[in-house]
């Protein structure tokens, strides 16, 4: 479970659906993280979700070199402060976890406006659903 300080907000009913539409909803961004290069499952209804609501979205996925560079990139163009991280559970793409973590930090470290990124300071930067909230915690 994270901690209080990432001040998440809980949907009034577990509803996947809901709370993705949500998430991309009130976050400035939406980053998407997958090993395959399309979108599946929940990390496509993010996509989905992020042109209809008109919100800028990146997909990430491990054929992307430079991925946190362009991370980076993309947050500054887009003047990200809350970005809504998405993508693939562990159970669907083992090893997403230790990429996802490795791939912030890298952003956390070419980030020169001082953002936090990485999972251990997320503060209110990340907003981020319950789904890949469990990809995240092994």
């Amino acid at each position: 479970m994270l901690d209080a300080k990432y001040q998440l907000k809980e949907t009034e009913k577990d509803v996947t659906i809901e709370r993705t539409e949500w998430n991309v909803r009130d976050a400035d961004a939406t980053v998407v993280f997958t090993f395959a290069e399309k979108a599946t499952g929940g990390a496509l209804k993010s996509v989905t979700f992020a042109r209809k609501l008109k919100k800028p979205c990146l997909h990430l996925h491990r054929g992307i070199l430079a991925g946190s560079e362009k991370l980076v990139a993309f947050m500054d163009k887009h003047r990200v402060r809350r970005l809504n991280i998405a993508g693939s559970h562990e159970e669907k793409e083992p090893g997403i976890y230790v990429w996802v973590t490795s791939t912030l930090d890298k952003a956390e470290d070419h980030d020169a406006n001082g953002r936090a990124l990485s999972l251990a300071a997320l503060q209110d930067t990340v907003s981020q659903h319950g789904g890949f909230r469990e990809a995240l915690e092994p």
